[in-house]
């Protein structure tokens, strides 16, 4: 970084005449972002600004885990909620938008929000809803011999991959490693808040 910023004293980058906003991450997944991912906007302001591929050895991997009702919860979904799914995405693959479903009906939220709200380290992600087959609690006989055995159904959990499948970044599939183009600060935080829970991976 010291050596690039040495090399290029003195010069500028213009685009159209005028200060071009260059802007800088850490880390951007292997792919920088476009600006409606980035910023939220259309990316107008920012025509040279866009969707590129890049080597990178270590992608930064990471995951969270939640409970599917605690994260609906927290963006104020009301009644039981049974899936979530990522309902919108940007051209490098990270998530624009994540609805929830439930019998209060679907609820979308902004990916900026959401990331926001869950201090993701990034929006380029896999979002998968698991649901654990139901473990039996509870068993007693019946007065005809047959045996009662009572069902308890665990809470499906989401979880967050921070790593796009080689190949394979579609809507349906990435959220977003905070990326090239903005919420850098958001790219550094750690700090869960409740009962979420990052595992490094």
């Amino acid at each position: 970084m010291d050596r690039a910023v040495a090399a290029t004293a003195g010069q500028v980058l213009l685009y159209g005449g005028s200060l071009a906003q260059t802007v800088y991450s850490a880390s951007g997944g292997g792919v920088s972002a476009s600006p409606e991912e980035g910023f939220g906007d259309s990316g107008t302001a920012y025509p040279y600004l866009r969707v590129a591929p890049y080597p990178t050895a270590d992608p930064q991997p990471w995951t969270l885990r939640s409970s599917l009702t605690e994260m609906a919860g927290r963006f104020g979904y009301r009644g039981a909620v049974t899936d979530s799914t990522v309902s919108r995405a940007g051209p490098s693959g990270r998530a624009l938008e994540v609805t929830f479903q439930g019998e209060s009906g679907p609820l979308a939220v902004d990916i900026h929000r959401f990331s926001s709200e869950l201090n993701l380290r990034s929006t380029l992600f896999t979002l998968r809803v698991e649901r654990p087959p139901p473990p039996p609690v509870a068993g007693s006989q019946s007065a005809d011999g047959f045996r009662q055995v009572q069902i308890a159904s665990p809470p499906p959990a989401v979880v967050l991959y921070g790593e796009p499948p080689a190949g394979r970044r579609g809507p349906w599939i990435v959220l977003a490693f905070l990326t090239l183009l903005g919420g850098g600060a958001a790219a550094h935080r750690a700090r869960r808040r409740l009962d979420l829970e990052r595992l490094q991976t």
